[in-house]
């Protein structure tokens, strides 16, 4: 079955490796990942140095962290409001980190800025508000 991304036809192995990662939220190691399917760690090597499954591969993350963003835009705004869920606080800097590398709608402007929460919270304000004014 190909993927609309490309025309590469990845195989069961492949995709059985792909959802190891998913299933672990990619904080795998590729030796951990290849060890859950039973494949050689070596294997993954051998396919990553195919342009086709690179191309397969990176578009599947992409989508992946895609997927991803409105669970961080809504732990952000848990963080911005105070209203925690679990009660656990979010780490606002890897956070705002995912939005800087991953969003492109997110427009922070580079400035001297410390990282407390409130300085993290106006920011959040300021860039629900630039999305706002780009709908």
């Amino acid at each position: 079955m190909s993927d609309n991304f490309t025309k590469f036809n990845p195989s069961e192995k492949q995709r059985s490796l792909l959802n190891a990662f998913k299933d672990a939220d990619y904080v795998v190691t590729v030796t951990k990942a290849c060890e859950v399917v039973g494949l050689a760690r070596r294997t993954y090597y051998d396919w990553i140095d195919n342009p086709d499954f690179a191309e397969w591969w990176e578009n599947q993350a992409k989508r992946y962290i895609a997927l991803k963003l409105p669970q961080v835009w809504g732990n952000l705004a848990q963080a911005a409001t105070g209203k925690f869920a679990n009660g656990e606080r979010p780490n606002v800097y890897a956070i705002k980190t995912f939005l800087e590398r991953f969003d492109r709608d997110y427009k922070l402007k580079k400035k001297e800025e410390d990282n407390s929460q409130e300085s993290l919270a106006s920011l959040f304000l300021k860039a629900v508000r630039e999305k706002k004014n780009m709908t």
